[in-house]
């Protein structure tokens, strides 16, 4: 027995597409207009730091990740220029400190085992 990589890569390529391409339209939604430029080279990379802030192997670390990195976002707009300074720093000293990301490749139910009962990941 073997595992057919060319159809999970499909499921995961199919699953993966529809997820963006309901985003988009819940962009474009809360917007109200969405041209080429709404989606520039800075928004996958911040999206890729959210996840890496986390730790790739982390769930709830992306999740927890991603809301830090949202407010600390709206809490550095009024300094422009100066946040594309600081968000780098913050992600090098993490890379420095916890290479593997805030949480590595722990879940918050092995932190707090009392949520296990919420929820399973397999």
């Amino acid at each position: 027995m073997s595992v057919n990589t060319n159809k999970i890569k499909t499921i995961t390529f199919m699953l993966s597409s529809g997820l963006a391409g309901i985003a988009g339209g819940l962009f474009a939604y809360i917007i109200g207009y969405v041209n080429p430029g709404s989606f520039n080279i800075l928004k996958s990379t911040e999206v890729l730091v959210m996840v890496y802030l986390g730790g790739m192997a982390s769930l709830s670390g992306a999740v927890i990740s991603a809301i830090f990195f949202t407010i600390l976002l709206e809490l550095l707009r009024p300094l422009q220029i100066l946040k594309w300074v600081i968000i780098p720093l913050i992600l090098i000293i993490v890379m420095q400190f916890r290479p593997e990301g805030i949480m590595g490749n722990r879940e918050l139910s092995d932190i707090f085992p009392k949520l296990k009962r919420f929820y399973r990941f397999k």
